[in-house]
């Protein structure tokens, strides 16, 4: 028995001889061997697949197929740039992160090699988008002129979707609907703002149609947004398809449009017992005009003050 101890000593006393200076070997209090990281008295600490301490290094190591960061030996977590990618190393782990990752409230994209993604990133069967600063959009986005909607998680809708007691509909690529589109068998008319004015299983006719208390032109099957000339008139349609009626101020300039038929006004109007004068091209006269021979001077706020 004492043989055998005496042996035993002279065994480890020979292996310890083999490992260089300055590195050291770890154990779990169960007898097994470290490998990775772990921390020793609150220090990040890397052991190699021997067991062996790693006291020395620069950059990516790789340990036990994980990736660890080292600078100058020592383990650091975190954010890591390297030549204009950005990585991340866990606090929890140390080791490098990949796949979809949650970082404080906001969630990134890293890759195989642990670059952080942008853009678009298809995970599993879902989509997401990953902005400038890596993390994913939540929300309304726009992107290279069309709509989508993420949802909170920051998978990408599709379908039916009500938000702000409107509705809207992403077709299978995300993208928002806008004009008329057949959904479901129905004709879903969209306004260019993306929320839905009628749904029916009719076709939809070119011209004037009533939604509600208000009115929509509609011409090849969209409906007409901005300024429109419709019957040698002039008429203005806000973003979801609906006439305007009233005051309208518009590039520094105030119109009036007829609150019953909508069309633009021009020339002399009295409002509510008050004369305006508005230009042929529609816009409130200011200041001093000559109109018909005779000079006339209006307020900042269009009203006539020499009647």
């Amino acid at each position: 028995m004492r043989l055998s101890k005496i042996l035993l000593t002279a065994l480890l006393a020979a292996f310890l001889l083999l490992i260089p200076a300055g590195t050291s070997l770890a154990a779990e209090e169960n007898g097994d061997i470290v490998v990775g990281a772990t921390k020793v008295n609150g220090t990040w600490k890397l052991f190699d697949e021997s067991g062996v301490e790693v006291t020395s290094g620069w950059g990516f190591v790789k340990v036990d197929g994980k990736t660890y960061y080292l600078d100058d030996g020592n383990v650091l977590v975190g954010w890591r740039e390297s030549y204009g990618d950005w990585y991340h190393f866990s606090e929890t782990t140390a080791a490098m992160d990949t796949g979809l990752t949650k970082i404080g409230k906001k969630t990134y994209f890293f890759e195989k090699d642990g670059s952080m993604a942008y853009g678009w990133k298809k995970v599993g069967t879902d989509y997401y988008y990953f902005g400038d600063d890596g993390s994913s959009k939540t929300g309304w986005i726009r992107i290279t002129g069309r709509y989508f909607y993420m949802k909170n998680d920051g998978i990408m809708h599709t379908g039916w979707l009500t938000q702000g007691g409107k509705t809207y509909y992403m077709n299978k690529d995300g993208v928002m609907m806008t004009g008329t589109v057949v959904v479901d068998g129905e004709t879903c008319i969209f306004a260019n703002s993306g929320a839905l004015i009628s749904r029916s299983s009719q076709p939809v006719k070119n011209g004037w149609k009533q939604m509600g208390d208000q009115w929509a032109f509609f011409r090849d099957g969209k409906c007409l947004t901005g300024w429109q000339k419709i019957g040698g008139a002039y008429y203005y349609f806000e973003l979801d398809g609906t006439m305007r009626t009233g005051w309208r101020y518009l590039r520094s300039k105030w119109y009036y449009l007829d609150p019953k038929s909508g069309a633009m006004q021009t020339g002399w109007k009295q409002i509510d017992g008050k004369w305006y004068f508005f230009d042929p091209s529609g816009y409130m006269v200011t200041g001093t005009r000559t109109i018909s021979g005779k000079k006339y001077e209006f307020a900042k706020n269009g009203v006539l003050l020499n009647p």
